[in-house]
């Protein structure tokens, strides 16, 4: 019977990254998962039985929600296997064929500290078996319902598990007996009768001696399988996302799991900035579903882990980062495009060493504040200058547009220089010509081998209060 998961340590790996896109955590000050018998005593597990809405706690950054149908979107599976049988089970040795059909699922269970899902093997075998003794013979249909359950845990930095266990519910029903003198008057009645009684008689232990065999087969493939695949995802946990997040200080400080009866909630707060404190308002308030919350304060951090201070841009360079965001996010088969008209170095754009870049998010919008000294073509440089690019989102139809508005370039102090109102026109002009509006897919095909071709749609997309909140499904 074929009980095998089809290497889903890629497709644990996808929930993973949808909780631990940004941040991961592996610095708890406790070493590892909570016991069971601790879970089942901890007080608040009632209350989160029975709320289908997550509550996103304060004072974090980065905040991801994975409903319990999502995760079965990526993990589950059906399967299904014929082969033959050949057995000896009570003295009689048995022959025949049977068929499983398999499905795998997963259940979220309460967890106040880390995440905590079963891993549900349900299975049926039907079997056609004729079993002969003695010159006997009797046709057997078999019905075997069994269940295969192992918990695995995840606290933000590695998967765990524990042994599975087996549920095998066991029928059988005796259809025919032949013996040597079926068909023979009076006797072959007779003799058929004692031997169908015999074989009644003796069900329930060939019943109990099945559902054991069965067991016996599953649950040591269904472990091995499990804990092959959980030790292989560590290893891509540690590659992938660990080792990043620590080569560019993006690490969280601070973080939160949670697993209750419908979702999995991963919360994290990371490093400050410059030693700048981080103040976040409350989330905004989001409907049950899949939703992935992100902070302004946290992508000031990613800004600053990627060093613009002091960096040269130039017009091309730009428009290539234009280009290139454009054909991202189109996703269309042909990435070639309509080439953009080249552009003219006009100047070159030079970070400023103090907040070269920060994004600012409220009301709807993404403003995007740049700090930088112009350098143009032809002339001396221009001083400090502050460029300010409002991006609004909008959702229509199947698309996502990234629209920029209202562009703004003036000095630092925010005063208005006649005499550099010219220029700051010029450069404006040109930054309007190298922005254009970014177009995405509202549904997406994460790029995943060995998992069956799933899609997230963006549902809606939220942008107040500093946050910057989707939502899909």
């Amino acid at each position: 019977m074929k009980t095998r998961p089809r290497n889903n340590s890629r497709r644990l790996l996808a929930c993973c990254c949808a909780l631990l896109a940004l941040c991961s955590a592996w610095s708890w000050a406790d070493g590892g998962p909570t016991p069971v018998a601790e879970l089942r005593a901890a007080n608040p597990v009632e209350t989160w039985r029975r709320s289908d809405v997550p509550v996103l706690p304060p004072n974090y950054n980065l905040h991801a929600v994975v409903s319990e149908t999502l995760i079965n979107r990526i993990l589950s599976q059906s399967d299904a296997e014929t082969r033959g049988v050949q057995d000896r089970i009570l003295g009689a040795n048995i022959f025949g064929v049977q068929m499983t059909d398999t499905r795998l699922s997963v259940d979220c269970q309460p967890a106040p500290a880390n995440m905590r899902l079963m891993m549900q093997l349900h299975g049926i075998t039907r079997s056609n078996t004729v079993g002969i003794r003695q010159e006997a013979r009797i046709n057997t249909l078999g019905c075997y319902r069994f269940g295969v359950f192992k918990p695995v845990f995840f606290d933000a930095r590695m998967f765990s598990t524990s042994s599975a266990m087996a549920r095998v519910y066991a029928h059988n029903s005796n259809r025919g007996v032949r013996t040597p003198v079926t068909g023979t008057p009076l006797v072959g009645p007779l003799f058929d009768r004692f031997v169908y009684a015999a074989a009644e008689r003796q069900k329930p232990q060939g019943e109990a001696i099945a559902a054991r065999k069965l067991a016996e087969q599953v649950l040591p493939r269904f472990n091995r399988t499990i804990d092959a695949q959980l030790a292989e995802l560590n290893g891509q946990l540690q590659v992938q996302i660990i080792e990043p997040l620590q080569k560019y200080e993006m690490q969280p400080d601070q973080q939160s799991l949670v697993s209750t009866d419908h979702y999995v909630r991963y919360s994290a707060r990371s490093p400050s900035v410059s030693n700048r404190p981080i103040e976040t308002s409350a989330p905004p308030a989001m409907p049950p579903g899949n939703l992935f919350c992100v902070h302004e304060s946290l992508l000031a951090l990613a800004i600053d882990r990627f060093e613009f201070a002091g960096r040269a841009f130039t017009a091309q360079d730009l428009r290539w980062l234009t280009e290139t965001l454009q054909r991202f996010g189109l996703a269309r088969e042909d990435l070639s495009g309509p080439e953009l008209n080249p552009v003219t170095d006009l100047a070159t754009f030079v970070f400023d060493e103090v907040d070269p870049l920060r994004i600012r998010i409220d009301d709807g919008e993404i403003e995007v504040v740049s700090r930088v000294r112009i350098e143009p073509a032809i002339g001396n440089p221009l001083p400090l200058q502050q460029v300010r690019v409002t991006l609004v989102p909008v959702l229509e139809g199947d698309v996502l547009t990234l629209q920029p508005r209202d562009i703004d370039v003036r000095g630092v102090d925010g005063a208005v220089e006649p005499g550099m109102m010219l220029i700051q026109g010029v450069v404006r002009d040109q930054v309007e010509k190298l922005l254009t509006s970014a177009e995405f897919n509202r549904t997406w095909t994460p790029p995943l081998t060995n998992v069956d071709e799933f899609s997230l749609r963006l549902r809606s997309l939220t942008a107040d209060d500093g946050w910057l909140a989707i939502e899909f499904e």
